[in-house]
Parts: C-alpha cells; structure tokens; sequence
C-alpha cells in the first residue's frame, strides 16, 4: 500500500496474456490482450465452503496460474481425505505448466518420487522442480473452533482466535 495515498498497489495488469504465450495454440487473435476497457483475466480462486449455509472453510492462495491447482489440491485434502488445515498445506502438489515448456506436469520433488516413475510410464512428460509452487493460506471452523493454517512454501503466519 503506497504511505501517503492508502491505494493498495498491485501486478494485476501482469494477468494479460503476452503473445508469445499463445503462439503454441495457434490462435490469430489474444482474447486477453490488454485494451481499453479490458479486464484481465485473473488466477485468483477465492473459496468459501458452506455447511447448511454456515462458513466452515476459507482459503485462497498466490502464485500466479498455480494459484486454482493449488487451491484445488488443498481443498480436496481438507474435504475429501479429511486432513487438518496443516496437514492439508503440507501435501506434495502439482500443476500443468504452460504447453511451450515442453513438459505436462511438475511436481514438487516428493511427488515425484512417490509417483514420477510411473507417470513418466504413463507418458506423461515431467519436471520434478523447486521451489515449491505458490502458497494457501486456510481458515477452518470445527467443531465450533477456527483453526488457521499458514502455507510453509512462503514466509506468512497463521493464528486463530477461539474464544
């Protein structure tokens, strides 16, 4: 935020589409290219998972086009495996990088170990890499508790108030 104006400042412009990043798909004309008027198109996921109306999960992330797989694969740790907010954040991920990398998947080094010989069987065409893919940040409501978690792959701190 600049001091004297208060204006929070952010790379949101960064979100059009350069040229170059969708000469791979062959298209003639950029559908996210900056113009008057034009929005760009954003990453940003935030999520708000409802029980019976109720808010019981908060997250979102940064990272740029990482930010929806990651806050994917957080999500489907919490709701579908059950973890706790930490331990949701700590799983190994994933993305699909962008088609001119020549790869289709990259993972966090762990992952790949776990799974990158048989992806690679599978055809799949990998890059195990650091550092880690951007961050989520996780507010959750249990049994009438928040709990908050705090993605280890950027500096940040959780903390949760129960009263």
């Amino acid at each position: 935020m600049a001091e004297q104006s208060g204006i929070v400042l952010n790379n949101e412009l960064e979100d059009f589409t350069a040229l170059k990043n969708i000469e791979v798909f062959e298209i003639k004309e950029n559908p996210n290219r900056p113009r008057p008027g034009a929005r760009p198109v954003s990453s940003m996921s935030p999520t708000l998972v409802l029980e019976n109306g109720a808010p019981v999960l908060a997250l979102g992330g940064s990272g740029g086009t990482t930010i929806g797989p990651n806050v994917t694969q957080v999500l489907l740790s919490r709701l579908a495996v059950g973890l706790d907010p930490e331990a949701a954040l700590a799983r190994p991920r994933f993305m699909i990088p962008a088609p001119r990398t020549g790869q289709t998947l990259w993972l966090e080094s762990e992952l790949a170990k776990q799974h990158g010989e048989e992806l690679v069987q599978r055809g799949e065409l990998i890059l195990a890499r650091e550092p880690k893919f951007g961050a989520v940040q996780v507010i959750a409501r249990q049994a009438g508790r928040f709990l908050a978690a705090s993605d280890a792959r950027k500096q940040g701190k959780a903390q949760a108030q129960n009263q």
